[in-house]
Order: C-alpha cells, then structure tokens, then sequence
C-alpha cells in the first residue's frame, strides 16, 4: 500500500498491487458502452455477411452459367462451384470475430451485474480472441503484402 496526501487533505490510501482492484461505475458504464457497441456492430454484420452469402450464390451460379457457355458446362460447373466455395471460406473466417463480439457483448452485462468473476473472464476472453484475430490477420496481410512487393521489383528488374 502507498499513501498519498496532497497539500491540505487527508491521506489518501491506494492498493498498488493490480490483482487486487474494483471496477468502479464509471469503468462499469465504460464496458457495458463497449458491450452495447460490440453487440450492434457484431449484428449489423452477421445480417451484412448473411446477405453476402445470398449474393455470392446467386454470382457464383451466373459467373459458373456464363463459363458454361464459353468452355463448356464442366468448367463452368467446376468455376461456379470454386467460386462458391472460395467466398463461403471467406465468409466462416469473418463470421469468427463477430461471433466473439457477439459472445463479449453477452457475457459481459451478467457479469458485471453479478459481479461473476467466471464470466467476466470469460467475456473479455472473447474480446481477446477476437483482436487476436486481426492481430495474426495483419501479420499475413503485412507478409503478403511484402511477397508482393519484392515479386514486383524482381519483375521490373528482370524485365526492364
């Protein structure tokens, strides 16, 4: 424990050990703040994601019907079908953070009503997974990005 006093006030007695702290209100309507922002952006873009999949059937059936023309109803068949599942991987890869925003904004009103420990926790380990996420996500992008630049000198330096 460290005391503090300031010129004309009582001591003020403060715990320095960070295992040992209390959420106070204003912390408390920080987090539910968070949590009411975490459930409607984890909403609005679980209902953007449904809508996208709809879209992205309906472009992989005329994308797989114009191939079929041109190349013949195996190809267009084997693209439409590529195609489809290619945006459906990419659709179960963003569905993950919103899911943990979805699963964060759930458990952490509980938790701070209750004061359940368990469940606060649990939440914040959702919020964690979920920049965790993005974290390793702009790593390969970061890593990609990179491939493709030195791809790109090497290409001008061997063509030029």
């Amino acid at each position: 424990m460290e005391s503090f006093k300031r010129e004309g006030e009582h001591s003020i007695r403060r715990e320095t050990d960070i295992f040992n702290f209390g959420i106070d209100e204003v912390g408390k309507a920080h987090m539910l703040e968070t949590a009411r922002w975490a459930r409607f952006l984890a909403i609005v873009n679980i209902i953007m994601i449904s809508l996208m999949v709809i879209i992205v059937v309906l472009v992989a059936y005329a994308n797989g019907s114009d191939f079929a023309q041109t190349f013949g109803p195996q190809v267009g068949m084997g693209f439409g079908i590529a195609s489809l599942v290619f945006y459906i991987l990419l659709v179960l890869l963003f569905m993950y953070p919103l899911v943990g925003l979805l699963r964060f904004s759930n458990k952490i009103r509980p938790a701070l009503e209750t004061g359940n420990a368990e469940l606060f926790n649990e939440s914040f380990r959702n919020l964690k997974n979920v920049f965790k996420f993005f974290g390793i996500l702009t790593i390969a992008l970061l890593a990609i990005y990179g491939i493709m630049i030195v791809m790109g000198i090497l290409t001008v330096a061997m063509t030029g």
